[in-house]
């Protein structure tokens, strides 16, 4: 089952992207639009290509049969109709560890060296880093170690994606006409594009350098990650703006189609841009669950520094009255419990000042942690 790719079809419309469900022991049932052809047939596959097949009794609700947590995609068919939606269902709350100790907060590091100087600190209680990380500087120290290396060895590693990345970071421009992605984005949109195939096929080495290089990156996250674990300290991992990308970010080429327009930057972060919501329903949130599985893997705690940017994000310049970008909460708060259980990882929010208790009650439904700045 693939997450980020929706079914093209006439009648998609009919169906949400994404439905969202929680384990709290009342029976599933799926709302069917009006205008909805019934009965039809019905497949829903899970993760690991398991498939429930079945046909619907011609109702309003439709009754979900028992499903675990995790991602379904259920497809509805018939012989001119075809639909499908993703069926998120969530355990009630989000990962609890048997070590019941408060969460702390401190201010996280975004580079290796700092990182380091961290480490030798006793007793070392917890250590506390940013996502996405590390930063521009740590790969460039990367970048020079690597290139000693014969370029025989770098070749075995390469992978066309970094060719992107490389030009991004602004290590190693195409060319002097295509140093900016956000004016030239169309040239780069797909790993198989002329342009993308051109650049790696010129800086071949480079590329192999680059993928060796964020190889290198996450080998050294694992290994601090143990040596804090081995002092009984805890890794927090944070993350500021889930939802949105910097320009000259590998990310934001990544997932450029998903993001709104650069002259659409956040109001309290010129640099960055935000997720479209209409898109990354579409795209059934593919680009936050990345985000999860990368961090979470060498994290014991995942921290939303800015929670409130998960229910929506003020951008000035948007074409609407409020300037609001609105996202799905629930949905993103079930994903995120998913994610925590399966990587045994517990949530926690930071407690602002100007936290909504709308928001501060959905982020406490799924049991998520606040800590409060020190």
């Amino acid at each position: 089952m693939t997450i980020g790719k929706p079914m093209t079809s006439l009648l998609q419309n009919l169906l949400p992207p994404v439905c969202t469900f929680r384990l709290d022991g009342t029976p599933m049932q799926l709302p069917l639009p009006q205008d909805f052809p019934t009965p039809l047939a019905y497949e829903i596959e899970d993760e690991y290509g398991r498939i429930i097949t079945g046909q619907t009794a011609g109702s309003a609700d439709f009754p979900l049969p028992r499903l675990s947590a995790g991602y379904h995609l259920l497809r509805f068919s018939a012989a001119e109709f075809q639909a499908e939606t993703l069926l998120i269902v969530a355990p009630l709350q989000t990962y609890k560890a048997s070590d019941t100790s408060p969460l702390t907060y401190a201010e996280p590091f975004n580079n290796f060296k700092s990182l380091r100087q961290n480490l030798s600190r006793e007793p070392l209680d917890s250590l506390h880093i940013t996502a996405p990380f590390p930063c521009a500087a740590d790969l460039k120290s990367f970048y020079r170690q690597l290139f000693r290396q014969p370029q025989e060895k770098a070749k075995t590693e390469f992978e066309p994606e970094h060719a992107l990345y490389l030009a991004l970071r602004s290590q190693y421009p195409v060319n002097q006409d295509y140093n900016d992605w956000a004016n030239n984005c169309f040239d780069y949109n797909k790993i198989t594009s002329f342009k993308t195939k051109e650049f790696a096929k010129k800086s071949a080495d480079k590329i192999a350098v680059a993928a060796l290089a964020l190889s290198e990156v996450d080998t050294c996250l694992r290994e601090i990650a143990a040596f804090c674990r081995r002092h009984k300290g805890s890794v927090y991992v944070h993350s500021n703006l889930p939802l949105a990308a910097e320009y000259t970010d590998f990310i934001a080429w990544r997932d450029r189609k998903l993001l709104l327009a650069k002259n659409l930057a956040l109001s309290d972060y010129p640099n960055y841009v935000p997720y479209s919501p209409e898109a990354l329903a579409a795209a059934r949130y593919e680009p936050f669950i990345r985000l999860l599985r990368q961090n979470m893997s060498h994290a014991d705690v995942f921290c939303f520094d800015n929670p409130q940017s998960l229910a929506g994000q003020f951008c000035l310049d948007a074409p609407f009255e409020d300037k609001l970008l609105q996202y799905d909460l629930e949905a993103l708060l079930a994903i995120t419990a998913i994610e925590s259980h399966r990587h045994r990882c517990r949530i926690a929010a930071l407690q602002t000042g100007d936290l909504a208790l709308q928001i501060k009650e959905q982020f406490a439904s799924f049991g998520v942690e606040f800590i409060l700045p020190e």
